[in-house]
């Protein structure tokens, strides 16, 4: 038969030789290994040097005693986490709190009971590969969790060069549809409105069908305009933030028949760079979009303002259901997804989104962008 497994290696430290052989004899009948000290200072390098499970450790020894040897094994790197448990005739409670001051993680009496020993040197060696394990697995579990955070962050990073993709190829095709499409289509109304200038009376049916065309093309041009705007509002790159969003604010009170109370302060046409001002002006596209989408309100508010050192966006709703839900970013049901691109657009700008509940009906979204001097550079062009 092999030699069986050790349980765990002891180092008992005492200066009495005959205690050592009897507690060595004792500790090796149970299956644990043992290492031999006779002194403070010889226990403190035999524990550096050798892999210790648990130290049997004599409080009353010639030179350095019991107390120091443990205090400097814990101030130790390598051996501050092994258990100590005292070996002491001092039972007196001032001498049994010093010892636990010290460091010690037990101790027992002499003369020693060898059954109570062998069964606390089982409960601190089963409770250090507790221990043991725990921390590996939290180790693990930190490990996994700063993966996670790498992962999202790689993910957010994804999701913002998307966005940004986007609105450049939003701007590339505006561009196109009104310098291109849009510009041919009022030339060839130009030329179909002349067609006829210089030629006899065009009978009534003619007359009707020439009306009907340039009435198409006028109807082609005003949803290319319109898609145009939808795609890249050009009143952002002329105007600014300020009264883009105020215009908006009125174009879409209009649209849906709802009462938008706006209100933007602190700007005095300052201009901010073109990241700044699409996804500000995106959001309150999409917040509103989402108060008449889930909650049908009574009246609407979009707050803008600008104080030097951050621009604060309110947009909350009056009368009707809860529109912004902060469940709802969490737990990501289909109606979130204007909230998440909110929450989104706030982050690639620096800021946060966050929701507040009132007492009264309705509820208020609250994005919060800190500005710097990267905001204030001259609007980057998407083309």
């Amino acid at each position: 038969m092999g030699a069986r497994p050790s349980k765990g290696t002891i180092l008992v430290v005492d200066d009495d030789l005959l205690i050592i052989d009897m507690l060595r004899s004792c500790i090796e009948d149970k299956g644990y290994d043992t290492i031999i000290a006779t002194s403070g200072e010889t226990a403190i390098a035999r524990a550096e040097q050798n892999t210790t499970d648990l130290i049997l450790l004599d409080v009353v020894m010639t030179g350095m005693d019991g107390f120091e040897a443990c205090r400097r094994l814990k101030a130790r790197k390598k051996t501050r986490s092994i258990p100590v448990i005292f070996m002491t005739v001092l039972a007196d409670t001032e001498n049994i709190v010093n010892g636990f001051k010290a460091g010690a993680a037990d101790y027992v009496t002499k003369p020693i009971r060898i059954p109570e020993l062998l069964a606390r040197i089982q409960t601190q060696i089963e409770l250090r590969r507790f221990q043991a394990a725990l921390s590996a697995k939290n180790r693990k579990l930190k490990q996994e969790v700063g993966k996670r955070l790498q992962m999202e962050k790689q993910i957010r990073f994804l999701n913002q060069e998307l966005m940004r993709t986007q609105e450049r190829e939003r701007h590339k095709i505006a561009y196109e549809l009104h310098e291109k499409v849009a510009q041919d289509l009022v030339a060839l109304k130009i030329i179909a409105s002349d067609i006829f200038d210089h030629e006899p009376p065009l009978p009534e049916e003619r007359h009707e069908k020439t009306a009907a065309f340039t009435k198409g093309l006028e109807t082609i041009l005003h949803n290319i305009r319109t898609m145009t705007h939808q795609l890249h509002p050009q009143m952002l790159d002329i105007f600014g933030i300020e009264r883009s969003v105020a215009a908006y604010c009125q174009d879409f009170s209009a649209q849906h028949a709802l009462p938008v109370d706006v209100d933007c302060a602190g700007f005095t046409d300052r201009r901010f760079d073109m990241d700044t001002e699409i996804n500000l002006y995106r959001i309150v596209q999409e917040g509103l979009d989402h108060l008449v989408q889930y909650a049908i309100p009574e009246r609407a508010k979009v707050r803008l303002n600008f104080d030097d050192e951050r621009i604060l966006l309110q947009m909350e709703n009056e009368g009707g259901d809860v529109a912004f839900d902060d469940r709802a970013i969490e737990i990501t049901p289909a109606n979130s997804l204007g909230l998440r691109r909110m929450q989104e657009r706030a982050r690639l700008l620096g800021g946060r989104l966050t929701i507040e509940t009132r007492s009264v009906p309705g509820n208020r979204v609250v994005i919060d962008i800190p500005v710097g001097k990267k905001n204030f550079q001259e609007p980057a062009e998407y083309l």
